[in-house]
């Protein structure tokens, strides 16, 4: 498979932690890339567009594993101005002790990373993954609220923030204090 930077910042929702060998790593599965630190989970799908088969010396075919996320993290994907289909690292070789990626610059030549397999099993997050029809349903811009998020999670110990949600169509509310200020903004729904 074929994995973009996206699939490779999943290293920063992995548990920082040595409790757990299992959450302190990425784990790559067919088509898909997951990491949690037990408060927040994310999962990127591969690109669909790339073809390994295009990719030199892309290893074809494993089963899922779990990868160190400090050595997922440090992984570099250049990107190409002249190839953006070389903008992937791809899986070369695959045993139980190292999963070695490859990524290929600009000049076509070849950089290897080795990373140290984790033992071990990651958890069930489908069976906690919410299913079903969803209670409310907004589309919003990211970016507005993580900008929303950065400045308001500053004004307590605990970065905590409440999200209040009336309607698809109305703003989303979101409060924030500590024991000298208060704040409250909103984000508009996108649009669509």
């Amino acid at each position: 498979m074929l994995y973009n930077s996206l699939n490779i910042e999943v290293a920063r929702f992995a548990d920082k932690s040595e409790r757990r060998p299992e959450l302190a790593a990425v784990f790559f599965k067919k088509d898909m890339v997951v990491a949690t630190d037990t408060f927040r989970l994310l999962e990127i799908s591969t690109p669909a567009n790339v073809k390994p088969e295009e990719f030199p010396d892309a290893m074809r075919g494993f089963s899922p594993f779990l990868v160190d996320a400090r050595a997922v993290s440090k992984l570099k994907i250049p990107k190409h101005k002249t190839l953006p289909a070389l903008e992937y690292a791809a899986i070369k070789h695959l045993d139980k002790d190292n999963a070695t990626f490859l990524t290929v610059d600009d000049t076509l030549s070849q950089s290897t990373t080795t990373a140290r397999v984790v033992d071990g099993t990651f958890p069930d997050y489908e069976a906690i993954f919410p299913s079903g029809a969803p209670v409310l349903e907004i589309t919003i811009n990211g970016k507005l609220l993580a900008e929303l998020l950065n400045t308001l999670s500053k004004l307590n110990k605990m970065s905590s923030v409440k999200l209040k949600l009336y309607g698809t169509e109305k703003p989303i509310a979101l409060f924030a204090e500590n024991d000298t200020q208060r704040a409250r903004a909103l984000l508009m729904p996108v649009r669509e």
